[in-house]
């Protein structure tokens, strides 16, 4: 594998990463900040699933697949929790 290559895996798995981390918050806040990075590794396979789980449904439906898709859904989906999550009255995380 190239550079390039491991940066964009790289790129791809810390969108996951938002994603689940912001879904995380939306469905259950966090505390503190240890809190927070406790539930870093959950919160990437929180990612995995949502994520691949919709792209399945988008391809079920016909749209096609293409590098916007892999990249822009993870960050709408990071982006809509969070706003979904302070509509909702969660905080960022004080303290630690």
């Amino acid at each position: 594998m190239t550079a390039h290559s491991l940066a964009g895996l790289a790129g791809l798995n810390a969108l996951y990463l938002a994603a689940g981390a912001a879904f995380l918050w939306l469905v259950r806040g966090a505390a503190n900040w240890i809190d927070a990075v406790r539930f870093l590794g959950l919160a990437y396979v929180v990612g995995v699933v949502v994520t691949g789980s919709l792209w399945t449904l988008l391809l079920i439906v016909g749209v096609s697949f293409s590098l916007g898709l892999v990249i822009g859904l993870p960050i709408a989906l990071a982006a809509g929790f969070a706003i979904v999550a302070r509509l909702r009255g969660r905080s960022v995380p004080r303290g630690g």
